[in-house]
């Protein structure tokens, strides 16, 4: 495994974050170009080279040693003894099959950056930590930056579920980016967007004349395109039950076959699947593959809603608010009373609608600190959805909950555009919604 060569993220323009390699045993397996630039160590300089020994020479302390003998992840400031440079330092054990240390993987950046450290801010500017491109500050989700590290450098599936707007893609690419994989592609399949007779073409490719309006030539899928990288397949819950086969093979036995093909074609490629729907419920339902279900599963990686982790609805907050800011040439802040407001919203929309309050928060007002009042505003346009309902009537508890219920689903149809969508979003089968259209006389 080719640890040294390091090259920018597929995605964005964000440098891939300096790492450090080390085997169980504290020898150094390599670095990255990142860490050589960062601390001005080569990989000539300390390849093979034992971290006791490099620990008085280049550094101080050593984290791969505090891991290993704690053997669990540390993270620590350290110091580069020749230009006296501060690290924040994250070392991540890697374990093989019997519970040994095989490897140390360790992320570095300047201390001064904002990268790994708790920025220690005022109320006006809240404080975060980054993980890659993940903002957080919540305990849960420091929980999921350290398991996305250990699984990062295996080659088994994952499974990453959350509701929408969470941020599963970015955290199936933060595992790409971290892994072995890192320079291969990154294919991302939104199945829920996919027409249902197209899936298994898209997917697995197909031959020449294998159906009408084929391209005579036939065409190369899109696991295909991901091979020597990562395949994420968005939404696999609205994965067709045909298709689910094919995908088993392609799991179980590393090779398709294209629709109207005869021959099978081996493909190395790692899935990462995620979804918003309960596969486990789906299994039970027959609409999921039980040996599906438990393939793709070796590896699962839950993101709390918004509303459940309120240290990052701030952290979050003060992290677009700098974004918005420098794409803005604006200086805006926080008051106390505005970032209360945000932080006992209930952020249907998560992270996703987070980034557009404050976008629009950052455009549409003069004032330099941002108001209350004014978040109160921006709330009441993005979350209309989630105005009170007035249940409060003569009649029985069964009345009220059906009375919330049809104007639930009426506003979410209004937001969300269409029956299909709307139960994607909502977690629930589109028969399921359209059951419940007809019980309320809902059109659309």
């Amino acid at each position: 495994m080719d640890l040294a060569p390091h090259g920018q993220g597929q995605g964005g323009s964000d440098p891939v974050m300096a790492m450090y390699f080390t085997n169980g045993e504290a020898y150094t397996l390599g670095v990255n170009k990142e860490y050589e630039h960062l601390t001005g160590i080569s990989l000539v300089d300390v390849k093979g080279r034992h971290m006791r020994e490099l620990e008085n020479i280049f550094f101080r302390p050593s984290v791969t040693l505090r891991v290993l003998e704690q053997k669990k992840p540390v993270t620590t400031v350290q110091q580069l003894l020749r230009s006296n440079k501060k690290l924040l330092v994250t070392g991540n054990p890697i374990y093989n099959q019997d519970g040994k240390i095989t490897m140390v993987i360790t992320l570095v950046r300047l201390l001064e950056e904002h990268g790994y450290c708790l920025r220690a801010m005022s109320p006006a500017k809240p404080k975060y930590r980054t993980f890659g491109k993940m903002v957080f500050n919540s305990p849960v989700m420091g929980e999921v930056v350290d398991k996305v590290a250990k699984i990062a450098a295996s080659e088994a599936n994952v499974i990453v579920t959350g509701e929408s707007g969470v941020g599963k893609e970015l955290i199936a690419h933060t595992i790409h980016e971290l892994s072995p994989r890192k320079d291969g592609p990154f294919v991302v399949v939104n199945l829920g967007a996919m027409p249902e007779n197209l899936v298994e073409s898209q997917l697995f490719g197909y031959t020449g004349g294998a159906y009408t309006g084929a391209d005579p030539k036939g065409k190369a899928g899109l696991v295909k395109t991901a091979a020597g990288g990562t395949l994420f397949l968005d939404e696999i819950g609205e994965l067709p039950f045909g298709s689910q086969v094919k995908l088993l093979r392609l799991l179980e036995q590393k090779e398709i076959i294209p629709l109207g093909g005869h021959r099978a074609e081996r493909v190395d490629v790692r899935v990462i699947a995620a979804t918003n729907r309960n596969l486990a419920q789906m299994v039970r339902e027959g609409t999921f593959r039980r040996d599906l279900f438990y393939r793709l599963n070796v590896f699962h990686i839950h993101i709390p809603p918004l509303r459940d982790r309120v240290e990052d609805i701030e952290a979050l907050s003060g992290y677009f608010l700098e974004k918005a800011n420098g794409q803005y040439k604006t200086g805006k802040t926080f008051s106390p009373e505005a970032l209360r407001v945000l932080r006992h919203y209930g952020w249907p929309g998560n992270i996703r609608e987070l980034k557009n309050v404050i976008e629009r928060l950052v455009v549409l007002y003069d004032s330099v600190q941002i108001t209350p009042r004014q978040v109160e505003t921006e709330l009441a346009g993005s979350g209309a959805l989630w105005e009170p309902v007035d249940i409060w009537e003569n009649g029985s508890l069964n009345q009220a909950v059906s009375r919330f219920e049809k104007e639930f689903l009426t506003r979410s149809l209004k937001k969300y555009g269409d029956p299909e969508t709307c139960a994607r979003a909502l977690g629930v089968h589109r028969t399921t919604l359209l059951r419940k259209m007809r019980r309320y006389g809902i059109t659309w």
